[in-house]
């Protein structure tokens, strides 16, 4: 009884919406044709989306990647999938690998961005992709997009730079404070004149994603009074998170089943317990490696997780995750205290390394490290797990992991024979020791 009337409820706000957006879009001179409503069900179960879909929608969004991954498998394939939001480079082609229905990407706020989803999307060999470039209108650090003043550059870029996108128009999300959100849509309008004029695209042919259940409407009359009402082809209104007020709904929604681990729930400890903390030890040279431990002992934690949890299998993830954390762990100490060293004023650098030979080692050592990209750094910890899981192999291809893996065993040395020129630092077993 519970899961029919949770079911009811979904598609009777649904249809209320739909019939919001029917009638906004009367009052702004279109047909509500030229409105499409997606319904986004970040966290809400599978089976909400079902009764959606059974109910005749075709037109729905997702936010977080490792939730949309494992749902859209189990959903019809002529759904019309929205990725809505910031995107991760990282997460570009398991996102595109995993939902061949994705419909379009609204989120793409940089030029890196951009090119890993063209790159994917020819590797993959899909047909060109559309995307929407998103806008922090509010100018809210909280949010992502780019800055009203770089949209026509990127909107540029995705156009005569990255040919298997497809360049479809401006999203954007307002603020909360909903009396405040006219001045974030009329933003977004004038983004969209001028995008226009720059790239030489149609009005007609621009999409514009502005609004939510709560300001979908002032979202078409901001929309409809700036620019006309020929200019509305393709206003996207989201259903926002399939929030219906039903006691029978709020027992079946879900959690987010993405990353269970917060970077604010990872201990704030130092790297190393080994920093002394006797008064000879106060010195400025003290107090700033101590700063930089801080700054970048995460980061090995949360390598570790992304490639634990990658090639997640029910039986194995222990395991796997384990192994996966060491050594990201590893490379995270190696990239960190590298970048920590090198980023150093001088005066700093002269005590710590008195010979100006170990300087200039240092600075080598640093620039090969950060020649490494993130795909570089995965596949280093993809071949170092498989190099110790699978040692019985044949030689062929035990030759070829070590060779693969032997960059970060090599990179590691490098710095421990570096950090033992330094006098006043004493070196971790997590460096010196085997990944």
């Amino acid at each position: 009884m519970a899961a029919a009337a949770a079911e009811g409820a979904a598609a009777t706000a649904l249809r209320a919406v739909l019939g919001r957006a029917a009638k906004a879009a009367e009052r702004s001179g279109r047909a509500a044709e030229a409105v499409r409503v997606v319904a986004v069900g970040k966290t809400k179960p599978v089976s909400m989306v079902r009764e959606l879909y059974d109910a005749g929608h075709r037109c729905f969004g997702e936010n977080y990647v490792q939730e949309f991954v494992t749902k859209a498998p189990q959903l019809p394939e002529d759904i019309r999938w929205h990725f809505i939001g910031h995107l991760q480079s990282n997460k570009v082609k398991s996102l595109l690998a995993a939902v061949p229905n994705l419909h379009m990407v609204e989120g793409v706020d940089n030029v890196k961005i951009a090119n890993h989803l063209d790159r994917a999307v020819s590797s993959l060999g899909r047909d060109p992709l559309k995307v929407l470039v998103q806008v922090n209108t509010s100018g809210e650090e909280s949010k992502s997009g780019i800055d009203p003043s770089r949209c026509v550059e990127l909107a540029k870029h995705v156009k005569l730079a990255c040919p298997h996108l497809i360049f479809s128009g401006l999203m954007t999300i307002g603020m909360k404070d909903y009396s405040s959100t006219p001045e974030n849509f009329k933003a977004l309008v004038n983004c969209k004149l001028e995008v226009c004029k720059a790239i030489d695209m149609p009005a007609e042919q621009f999409e514009l994603s502005m609004g939510m259940s709560g300001d979908f409407e002032q979202a078409l009359q901001v929309a409809s009074s700036m620019a006309g009402s020929e200019d509305l082809s393709g206003l996207t209104a989201s259903l926002g998170e399939l929030h219906v007020e039903s006691s029978a709904l709020k027992d079946s929604e879900i959690s987010h089943p993405g990353n269970a681990f917060d970077d604010d729930a990872i201990a704030d400890d130092d790297v190393w317990d080994d920093v002394s903390d006797s008064p000879g030890h106060g010195s400025t040279l003290d107090r700033e490696w101590a700063h930089r431990q801080n700054q970048f002992h995460k980061m090995g934690y949360r390598d570790g997780i992304a490639e634990g949890q990658k090639d997640i299998a029910q039986e194995g993830f222990n395991v796997g995750f384990g192994q996966s954390v060491h050594v990201g762990y590893k490379w995270g100490l190696v990239r960190g205290i590298t970048s920590a060293l090198a980023s150093l004023p001088d005066n700093l650098k002269e005590k710590m390394f008195p010979n100006v030979q170990c300087r200039g080692q240092l600075q080598d050592l640093n620039n090969s490290v950060q020649e490494i990209s993130a795909e570089d750094a995965l596949q280093m910890f993809h071949e170092s797990i498989l190099r110790s899981s699978h040692s019985s192999e044949e030689p062929d291809a035990t030759l070829k992991r070590a060779t693969d893996s032997s960059r970060l065993q090599s990179l590691s040395k490098d710095l421990v024979i570096l950090l033992h020129e330094c006098p006043d630092v004493k070196v971790s077993e997590e460096l010196t020791g085997d990944s």
